[in-house]
């Protein structure tokens, strides 16, 4: 709520598609963005206590991360409503953020510590809770222990 606070044009619904179809030249963005963003951002995580939400920083953790590729498929044209912030546990137990793309391909996860982009289902990731709708203020809650959880688009036939 304060990144949005901070900065409202990256909380603004931009229009389009909740599901982006998966064209080739969709998969070279999600690739291509998401690489070159893990080799940009030094990872560092914030200091205890605080936890600030930035983008386009050189250094940054999880959720730097997935603010400024979430911003940079956004000027390619993906709908805001396409890109969702999500929270989950690793197999660490550490907290952790990831940008899912809502794809025709299903939801495709896009992870600082991998270059691969994979659905979510086959992550290591315990989901906690994910943006929803269409205003990045709000937030579900992921039922544990449910073949689909809430975050998940339905794939197109």
């Amino acid at each position: 709520v304060v990144f949005c606070m901070q900065h409202r044009d990256q909380c603004a619904n931009t229009g389009g598609p909740s599901i982006m179809v998966l064209d080739k030249k969709r998969k070279s963005q999600l690739i291509s963005v998401n690489n070159s963003i893990n080799h940009t951002i030094r990872p560092v995580n914030d200091k205890p206590g605080a936890d600030v939400w930035s983008m386009d920083v050189t250094a940054g953790d999880c959720e730097d991360f997935a603010l400024t590729k979430r911003k940079k498929l956004m000027q390619l044209g993906w709908s805001s409503e396409s890109l969702k912030i999500a929270v989950a546990i690793t197999n660490n137990g550490e907290g952790h953020a990831v940008l899912i793309a809502k794809t025709s391909e299903g939801d495709l996860v896009l992870d600082n510590r991998f270059n691969a982009i994979k659905d979510w289902r086959k992550t290591d990731l315990r989901w906690v809770m994910a943006q929803t709708g269409d205003n990045p203020k709000y937030w579900a809650k992921v039922k544990a222990n449910v073949e689909e959880p809430q975050l998940v688009s339905a794939r197109e036939g």
